[in-house]
């Protein structure tokens, strides 16, 4: 048989079992006659008109609770016993629990804690727990993630999570990192714009920033204490420290320093593939001409077109390029301004017609000498008009003599009549003495 109890005076009810408050959620106190308690089903009933649960008093800043709700075991109470509520509602299928919330004890001792739970229903299953709110201020999420309250506000995230500066125009659907104590550092605009600039440690504030990548934990790392940079080590000792190969696409200028190759004397090679200038004492020697090599191959390899230089205590001699272009010709000669120094040794020269040569009064070929400081053949004036016509002559010691005796340049003219057009680059090689210094 089923037993009916009224509950009468402030509603305060003692829980035995679990207790289904069915019907209206609220009560006012002088219609709480209108509910019963079931003791088959353990619920009580409440009538549909009731929509007011109203408790009158004179406080006028602090909350009242005019429902309260008990849970008395005739056990021993431990971690895990709690009251709450549940929450039916009718749908197409009739009425269905569809949430709960419940104040569950993780500890029953006289420093007891409580957490506050709530369960949710979700695609047709019955209620399970969406999140609680822990007695030390931590909220935790249905996937495990946390927001930890007691720690600066740290969010702990278990699963890749989406991260958007504006959800209209970026999404992030990879797994992100977030710093787990926000009081060391602060954002004061996006984190991530595609529009944007970036600034990290805008506040120059002495911490390292470190950049990881697939096989390797210091891809790129910022020393702020230090003010230097490294790219694959994890303790850079110049500003730019990089462990590995490098490349360089482009100019690259060092200025106002020393450039050291291979200072250890390890097996290594040195290349070159274009022209350069390279010095091994800055004091001692200075490069004007296009390019040096030092005499030790078995330091590096060089590729031509360099020149090579030897350095003795004091003093040296060096191969050097003398590179000019005659202008546009006109008339009846034309020069190449090579200038190489008085007291040279001429080792040859390379002619090469740029544009192609015109005459207007007859001229069909031409030819080239040294002028000035030298005179000797290069080019016979058979040689033709034509543009990328090419000339290569060593000079002929046997001929003339080698040494310059001023400032040698190269004369062209043509078979006959007068230049009307064309260019002519001049390219002259000549071994030059680096003079020796001031005796001790």
């Amino acid at each position: 048989m089923k037993q009916h109890t009224r509950l009468f005076g402030l509603m305060t009810l003692i829980v035995l079992a679990s207790v289904t408050i069915m019907g209206a959620s609220n009560l006012t106190s002088d219609q709480i006659l209108n509910s019963v308690y079931n003791s088959t089903d353990h619920t009580i009933q409440i009538g549909v008109s009731l929509d007011t649960m109203k408790d009158s008093t004179a406080l006028t800043n602090a909350a009242t609770f005019p429902l309260n709700l008990e849970h008395e075991t005739s056990g021993t109470p431990a971690a895990g016993i709690g009251v709450g509520a549940k929450f039916t509602q009718q749908i197409t299928a009739g009425a269905t629990l569809v949430a709960k919330i419940a104040a569950v004890m993780t500890d029953v001792s006289a420093t007891h804690d409580a957490d506050m739970v709530t369960y949710l229903a979700k695609a047709g299953a019955a209620p399970t727990e969406a999140f609680r709110i822990t007695s030390t201020g931590v909220v935790s999420l249905i996937n495990g993630e946390t927001i930890d309250n007691s720690t600066n506000g740290t969010v702990t995230y278990t699963t890749p999570i989406e991260a958007h500066v504006n959800s209209t125009s970026s999404t992030v659907t990879a797994p992100i990192e977030q710093h787990t104590n926000v009081t060391s550092h602060t954002v004061t605009s996006p984190l991530i714009g595609l529009d944007g600039a970036v600034t990290v440690n805008d506040s120059s504030a002495d911490v390292d920033f470190r950049v990881e990548s697939n096989g390797s934990q210091y891809a790129l790392v910022v020393n702020a204490g230090d003010d230097r940079v490294g790219v694959f080590t994890a303790a850079p000792t110049v500003p730019l420290d990089v462990t590995g190969e490098s490349l360089f696409t482009g100019a690259m200028t060092i200025e106002g320093g020393e450039f050291s190759f291979n200072p250890s004397v390890g097996a290594y090679n040195y290349t070159v593939v274009a022209p350069v200038e390279a010095h091994t004492n800055s004091t001692s020697s200075t490069v004007t001409a296009p390019i040096e090599q030092h005499t030790n191959t078995t330091s590096f390899t060089v590729s031509s077109p360099i020149l090579a230089a030897v350095q003795g205590t004091t003093g040296g001699w060096s191969i050097r390029a003398y590179e000019a272009t005659t202008g546009a010709l006109s008339g009846g000669t034309g020069s190449c301004a090579v200038n190489v120094p008085s007291g040279a040794l001429l080792i040859g020269s390379q002619l090469r017609v740029d544009t192609a040569i015109t005459s207007g009064d007859g001229g069909t070929t031409w030819g080239a000498i040294y002028a000035t400081g030298s005179t000797a053949t290069i080019a016979a004036n058979t040689t033709s008009f034509n543009k990328d016509t090419k000339v290569s002559t060593f000079f002929n010691a046997n001929a003339a003599t080698a040494i310059t005796t001023g400032t040698t340049t190269i004369t062209v003219a043509p078979n006959a009549g007068t230049f009307s057009g064309g260019v002519i680059r001049c390219i002259s090689y000549a071994m030059v003495f680096t003079a020796m210094a001031a005796a001790p």
